[in-house]
């Protein structure tokens, strides 16, 4: 299991890898949190994604971890231009 844990601005993107059984590859998730400045209140989850794989293993634990910082980078950019 590999983690990455990425800061993009006011967002935090959290990465990781998971190996599965038997050698049969990786599968990523991504989540990602707007951080709050001030000591009232704290990080607002924006982005969950635990199957990214689509039931498809990566082949290393860096393609899917660079698949996951993708898919996180995207949520970001997303959520910058919401109204």
């Amino acid at each position: 299991m590999q983690f990455v844990e990425r800061i993009d601005g006011n967002y935090r993107i959290y990465a990781g890898a998971l190996e599965l059984r038997e050698g049969r590859g990786f599968i990523a998730a991504v989540v990602v949190q707007q951080l709050v400045d001030g000591r009232l209140g704290g990080p607002r989850e924006i982005y969950r994604d635990t199957g990214l794989s689509c039931n498809y293993p990566w082949a290393s634990s860096d393609m899917a971890l660079a698949r996951a910082l993708d898919s996180g980078a995207s949520a970001v950019r997303l959520e910058q231009h919401r109204p």
